[in-house]
């Protein structure tokens, strides 16, 4: 183990023939928990918002074409779970020319 933070601090040593510790490997995974937090920050906030539209401005999220279910259903998923919520895109074929 005391080989391992020995070659850790210092890259031209190695514990065993061979091998060695990056730091960039190191550095990957100290970094990787945080970046995991901000990513389920994001998630906390934006869905926090989405709540936030849906109750003062639902007709905001139509025009973006976001359907109030699908909103919904985003806006109560916990924070660890993946943004699922798409929307549609506007073609000329969507809307009737009269």
């Amino acid at each position: 183990m005391s080989d391992m933070l020995f070659t850790a601090a210092n890259p031209q040593a190695s514990s065993r023939a061979g091998e060695s510790v990056s730091f960039s490997g190191i550095a990957t995974l100290l970094l990787a928990p945080l970046s995991l937090s901000a990513a389920w920050y994001r998630r906390a906030r934006f869905r926090a918002e989405l709540a936030a539209d849906l109750r003062e401005r639902p007709d905001y999220l139509r025009d973006l074409g976001i359907c109030e279910h699908a909103a919904r259903r985003e806006a109560v998923r916990f924070f660890w779970e993946p943004v699922l919520l798409k929307h549609r895109r506007f073609e000329m074929t969507d809307t009737p020319m009269r």
